[in-house]
């Protein structure tokens, strides 16, 4: 019989900042190889970025990117297709405090108040064509059941969310850049909850940059360390006008 996960999802306002993939385009391959930097925030679509230092790798297809400065990865030439950019932030302590927050365990701060370490990852398609997309099996991950890109304004996307290779009952948030949130800094103008197989249907009703997230949390093996292990994955595609 299939497990199915129903873990306690924390609010999305725990998790604070997380990572998505920013190219400099998304469409058909130019002459110039592919400018990627990584966004930083809980705003997307802004200009915030994150330090290279702060990211374990980003891949294109699997394969490592190399830095061309403090803020940027390059792809080489790319041909005609659909590819995958993903990227692994450096996992980490949160812990907040009366003097604010500290990249450190609860145990080494004076008077924690909350505590989270968090795994993120992140990814992004980019390139025309038909291409089967999953973000693999480890962790949190999100499988998209379309298959061809770019997807079109007001197309909806299908997706199955599943956590350590189980379905998960959780929520999906996606936000498009440039969204002006008139119901707090965490809300989101589409979320929608997994059924009891781990899937769900988003609909997508304008042109442009979406950010997809889920975010979930599980105890601290060591609650002395810390609270919340925290688990963030975002994916960030191109809706055609």
């Amino acid at each position: 019989m299939k497990k199915i996960l129903s873990l306690a999802l924390a609010p999305l306002a725990l998790f604070g900042h997380y990572a998505w993939m920013e190219p400099a385009h998304f469409g058909a391959p130019t002459k110039e190889p592919l400018r990627v930097q990584v966004g930083w925030g809980h705003d997307f679509g802004t200009q915030n970025r994150l330090e290279l230092e702060r990211v374990e790798a980003v891949f294109l297809d699997n394969a490592p990117l190399a830095k061309a400065d403090e803020y940027t990865y390059e792809t080489p030439l790319l041909k005609e297709g659909v590819y995958v950019l993903e990227g692994i932030r450096k996992a980490g302590y949160s812990t907040k405090t009366p003097d604010g927050r500290k990249r450190l365990p609860k145990n080494e701060v004076k008077n924690p108040l909350q505590c989270g370490y968090t795994k993120n990852r992140f990814f992004a398609l980019i390139g025309e064509g038909e291409k089967r997309f999953s973000t693999g099996s480890d962790g949190l991950d999100i499988q998209v059941l379309n298959t061809t890109w770019p997807l079109v304004a007001k197309t909806q996307i299908a997706l199955k969310i599943s956590f350590e290779g189980q379905p998960l009952e959780t929520e999906v948030v996606a936000v498009y850049a440039g969204y002006e949130s008139k119901g707090g800094e965490y809300a989101y103008p589409v979320s929608q909850k997994t059924d009891a197989e781990g899937q769900v249907t988003l609909s997508l009703g304008r042109g442009g940059k979406w950010l997809i997230k889920v975010a979930t949390s599980l105890p601290f093996p060591d609650t002395n360390v810390c609270d919340n292990l925290n688990y963030i994955t975002t994916l960030v595609i191109e809706v055609a006008p």
